[in-house]
């Protein structure tokens, strides 16, 4: 998966807890296999599989698909415009 604050935006929660584990001086490490990707300042469990369900579709363009298909309307028209805003040559 590659970082990147628009995932991260997308699913951020509130606030966090602390668990136990190792934590680094820039704070609690995200992994991408076995290197780091990013630091949470605070630790949340969901945040992390929510993450997790973010790559996992991300990964597989036809899952992500049939999400949009599934949540329908308004998702389909905000994922269509930005689509296009994207697709499109600048002049």
């Amino acid at each position: 998966m590659v970082p990147s604050p628009l995932v991260g935006s997308s699913i951020h929660p509130s606030q966090g807890g602390l668990p136990p584990g190792p934590v680094d001086a820039l704070g609690y490490p995200v992994y991408d296999d076995a290197q780091v990707v990013g630091h949470f300042e605070r630790f949340h469990e969901d945040l992390v599989v929510a993450l997790n369900v973010v790559d996992a579709l991300v990964s597989s363009p036809a899952s992500l698909a049939w999400l949009l298909d599934a949540a329908g309307g308004l998702a389909l028209e905000h994922a269509g415009k930005i689509a296009v805003e994207h697709t499109l040559p600048e002049f």
